[in-house]
């Protein structure tokens, strides 16, 4: 179907794990294998059931520093991307394409290693769709403000008439509320909920979405208002 809706002056910026690549299979792999070479066979339910691996490890009886030690034995993620550890979303590129026919800039913020970031973009040849309007934020860091404002300078503010944020995680897309009281540029926080779970509190007034096959029929609402 040709895409007839005008994106000019729309930029989507998109979380990656998650968002667009289904990073669980690799998360999952990793976490077996660490609890594999303590002496445990774990199962998806129990590593769905945990916020943190550590509580895990500690109702087996294994301390955090043995744990860290052989999760520190994973795989690359250049070989768990060659495995399929880590593929993208079907509902990514069709999206990424159609959001592009109308004229929509695409960008991507993550919390990652730039490594890591790198490894993902390659081997799934994204940088065809962002460029070089990759944010990448330290893992440690308790949020993701500084390089989403960073991100939308680069982009250049007089050319946005829209930025749309987009994650599977409440500091995807929260973001959004620094670009739009610290740059004037009007921003929107869009929740991918792709699990269908209870929605967190601070994103509950703005759209969800269960897919990114969703996403344009967001931006087209916004834009017919």
């Amino acid at each position: 179907m040709t895409n007839t809706s005008n994106y000019n002056g729309i930029v989507a910026v998109f979380d990656i794990d998650g968002t667009t690549l289904n990073t669980m299979p690799k998360m999952r792999a990793d976490i077996k294998g660490a609890f594999s070479r303590l002496g445990h066979i774990v199962a998806d339910e129990q590593i769905a059931a945990q916020k943190g691996w550590y509580g895990l490890a500690g109702q087996l009886g294994i301390n955090q520093e043995d744990y860290d030690r052989e999760f520190d034995k994973r795989k690359s993620w250049e070989q768990s991307l060659r495995d399929g550890e880590a593929p993208l979303f079907e509902d990514t590129l069709p999206c990424f394409e159609l959001l592009l026919s109308g004229g929509a800039t695409l960008a991507a913020l993550t919390k990652s290693s730039p490594e890591y970031t790198r490894a993902k973009l390659d081997y799934h040849g994204l940088y065809q769709y962002f460029g070089d309007r990759v944010a990448v934020t330290d893992i440690k860091s308790p949020s993701k403000r500084a390089e989403a404002l960073q991100l939308i300078n680069q982009i250049g503010k007089p050319n946005i008439k829209q930025a749309y944020f987009i994650g599977d995680r409440t500091e995807d897309v929260i973001v959004a509320s620094d670009v739009q009281s610290e740059l004037y540029v009007p921003s929107q926080r869009v929740y991918l909920n792709r699990e269908r779970k209870p929605v967190p509190q601070e994103v509950s007034l703005y759209p969800t979405i269960n897919s990114l096959g969703e996403l344009p029929e967001v931006i087209n609402h916004e834009l017919r208002r």
